[in-house]
């Protein structure tokens, strides 16, 4: 929360990508619920990986969150399945998931990278092409 309230919703930057491993699937969500429309409007894709979010118990089923998260995120989870292979659950429904082509946890993001599968997925909601900022 404090760096969204501090340096993020302060940034001149309009399509905000984030990367959330684990526990921090949990707090973007809580981030989302507390600050939804600024989030919303800022951020245009979330890569979830192994996260332990559960979007219907945080946002008490708030259907405008259920559906940006629809439309803006995609989760990636331990399975020893190829990467990018579709992985269902009956627990969580809240987004695609799909295999991070490994079953250890600790090396859930490593197949992603190597094969640049998170850049493919973080593009800005918008049809403009404005790049990315680091902050």
């Amino acid at each position: 929360m404090y760096v969204w309230d501090h340096l993020i919703s302060k940034s001149a930057a309009k399509n905000v990508a984030f990367i959330a491993h684990g526990y921090g699937g949990l707090a973007f969500v809580d981030l989302l619920v507390q600050r939804k429309q600024e989030v919303m409007n800022k951020v245009c894709s979330v890569v979830f990986i192994d996260s332990v979010h559960h979007i219907q118990h945080q946002s008490r089923r708030d259907p405008q969150i259920e559906e940006w998260i629809r439309k803006h995120c995609r989760e990636w989870v331990s399975n020893s399945k190829p990467l990018d292979k579709p992985v269902g659950s009956l627990i969580k429904v809240s987004c695609p998931v799909g295999s991070a082509g490994t079953n250890k946890y600790g090396l859930t993001i490593c197949p992603m990278i190597q094969r640049a599968k998170v850049i493919s997925v973080l593009k800005p909601a918008a049809s403009e092409s404005t790049g990315y900022e680091l902050l």
